[in-house]
């Protein structure tokens, strides 16, 4: 039926319209919508896994006072000036320059507005986790 393709697990193909010959297009549409959503509720965390044959392992990174870690969408990573080059994410450290989180974020903000010289095409979100040192009590 040309469902899956083989090397691009999350990719999949429908039928459209006269292209079947044999059968109701319906039924085939149906058992192929079938065998993607069959195929959907084995991915993990909410579909952004690969159906990959390797299994995924959990890793533990290490995460101290005064670490911080940063969560992005695609609307940053993928964010690209007028060259059409994307923007620098990892080379860019300033959001671990500023002194607090809200800060942080305002810069890194600014620093993908000015790279892109426009308003994002795509929506974006980002989230820093900071770890502060925990206080001491005496007494």
């Amino acid at each position: 039926m040309g469902i899956s393709v083989a090397g691009y697990p999350n990719f999949f193909l429908l039928y459209g319209p006269n292209t079947n010959g044999v059968t109701s297009i319906i039924f085939l549409l149906e058992a192929q919508v079938h065998y993607v959503m069959a195929a959907l509720r084995h991915m993990h965390l909410l579909g952004l896994a690969s159906l990959g044959a390797e299994p995924r392992e959990a890793i533990t990174i290490p995460f101290a006072p005064d670490d911080q870690m940063l969560f992005y969408t695609d609307g940053v990573s993928e964010a690209r000036n007028r060259a059409g080059e994307f923007y620098p994410l990892p080379d860019r450290a300033l959001y671990a320059e500023a002194t607090d989180p809200d800060s942080a974020l305002d810069r890194l903000q600014e620093d993908v507005l000015t790279y892109v010289g426009h308003a994002l095409d795509d929506d974006a979100a980002m989230l820093l986790c900071y770890l502060g040192r925990q206080p001491t009590w005496e007494g």
